[in-house]
């Protein structure tokens, strides 16, 4: 009976260590507009074809969400992204990833995404790149438990246009996801239980 009673205890204390770990929204990754003026662009668009990066110093990638630290003279770069639709105002692109590294060229953030959209309103400010079905991975969001509804947008500044189809902006940058935040105290319980078990069996 005692057995039991101690087993049945130990499986609450591992629930409630379990549930006390949940989701929450959080914000994983932005940086400010890096570029001092229009003379330095982000992002351009020639033809059919996106393309964008950030390669010199000034760059500070905050992590206000996850437990990294932030991320100083930052560098990133997207891979060429092609115009499957064009509606004039907006366009759908195809798919692709924007990986970000430390100071050190280290990569420290993977975004994969399955399309997205791109605006032609050079607006100061508008969310003018969104993405699709995105997925993050690298030690930015090692920490978490899991991640899901991972999202991210850059917003346009100072551009330099020739015509629609032909520009350049400078940017910043934002993304947030539904992260699992696991309680400190959740991996010592777990060991806890497993002890106590064990020791009820001798």
């Amino acid at each position: 009976m005692t057995t039991i009673r101690s087993t049945i205890a130990v499986a609450l204390m591992l629930s409630a260590a379990a549930a006390s770990a949940h989701a929450v929204s959080v914000t994983i990754a932005t940086f400010d507009d890096p570029a001092i003026s229009a003379a330095t662009p982000v992002f351009s668009r020639n033809g059919g074809v996106f393309s964008g990066g950030w390669n010199s110093s000034g760059l500070l990638l905050r992590t206000p969400g996850s437990p990294s630290p932030d991320y100083p003279n930052a560098t990133f770069q997207m891979s060429p992204l092609v115009v499957v639709n064009d509606f004039g105002s907006f366009q759908q692109m195809s798919g692709g990833n924007i990986q970000f590294f430390d100071q050190f060229n280290a990569p420290i953030l993977t975004m994969s995404f399955s399309g997205a959209s791109l605006s032609n309103v050079l607006g100061l400010g508008a969310s003018d790149f969104l993405a699709q079905n995105v997925v993050f991975s690298g030690p930015i969001v090692a920490g978490f438990a899991s991640i899901s509804a991972e999202q991210f947008s850059f917003s346009f500044a100072n551009p330099i246009v020739t015509d629609l189809q032909h520009y350049s902006v400078t940017s910043s940058f934002t993304s947030s996801a539904d992260a699992v935040v696991p309680a400190p105290a959740v991996g010592s319980m777990i060991g806890l239980g497993g002890l106590l078990m064990l020791r009820r069996r001798r």
